[in-house]
Parts: C-alpha cells; structure tokens; sequence
C-alpha cells in the first residue's frame, strides 16, 4: 500500500517538472529563465556542460544538450530523426538556456562540409567523445545567431 501512495505522489511531481523544462534524457516544455541580449562571443559556453535548448515556439519542446562555440560563434547539433532537428526544420525561432539565462535565437543549419567538420572536433575536445561514424552520416548541425 505504501509503494502506491508514493507512486500517486510522484508521478504527478515528475510530470510537473517535465512540463517546465527537459530532466536528463526527458523533453520538457516552455524554458523558464531571464531573457537576456545574446552576447557577441559564446566562448563562456565552452566552460559549460550541458544547455536547454526550446524549439517550437508555438508548443515549446526542450532539450537538454551539448554545445560548443567556434570562433566565439555558437554551434549545436544532432541526429536529423531527433523531433527537434524536426521542429527547427519548420520553425528556426529557439530559446537557449544556459545558467538560467534564456536567449532568443535563431538556428541556422550549416551548409559547408568544413563547419560540421570543425563542430565534431569541437565536440571531441570539450566532451572528450568519440561520435559514432554512423551518427556522422546522419548528423546535422547548426549555428545559433540572435534573432
């Protein structure tokens, strides 16, 4: 009887907290946060593990993910099957959360074969991780610039 109780009790918190933003490997919805002017250079970032990313601005979807800056501009990436690569595809608008700050942006894939190259080096060093080869035919990567 004690396990069902604490199971009424916490399916309903889990759910909350899943609403309000993503919990490790859960989606979560709309980013709470302080809206702040993007900066110029994103290299703080690289001092940063994880960020929450916020797509379909409509219905929020967040994420939790990795993200690296390139020359001080500011780089994400992902499978392109993820629903997210799929909500960026038909609306590029995306908040950006990192340390409780939240940044209005705008997700641009990249084009040149040279950019997906410097960001899975990128990723390799800050991450110390090894991307699968398979992973990298799939990958998609984008730039995120102020709206």
């Amino acid at each position: 009887m004690r396990v069902f109780w604490s199971g009424i009790v916490t399916l309903p918190l889990l759910l909350a907290l899943t609403a309000c933003g993503p919990i490790l490997m859960i989606p979560g919805g709309e980013l709470g946060g302080t809206v702040t002017a993007a900066p110029d250079d994103w290299s703080f970032t690289d001092e940063v593990g994880t960020v929450q990313l916020e797509t379909r601005p409509g219905d929020p979807y967040s994420v939790n993910i990795w993200c690296t800056s390139i020359n001080g501009q500011l780089m994400i990436g992902t499978d392109r099957s993820t629903a997210w690569a799929g909500y960026i595809a038909a609306d590029p608008r995306v908040r950006l959360r990192v340390d409780g700050a939240i940044y209005e942006l705008v997700a641009t894939p990249t084009v040149d074969p040279r950019d997906a190259a410097a960001f899975q080096a990128a990723i390799v060093a800050k991450y110390d991780y090894e991307p699968d080869p398979e992973q990298q035919a799939t990958a998609v990567q984008f730039w995120l610039s102020p709206r």
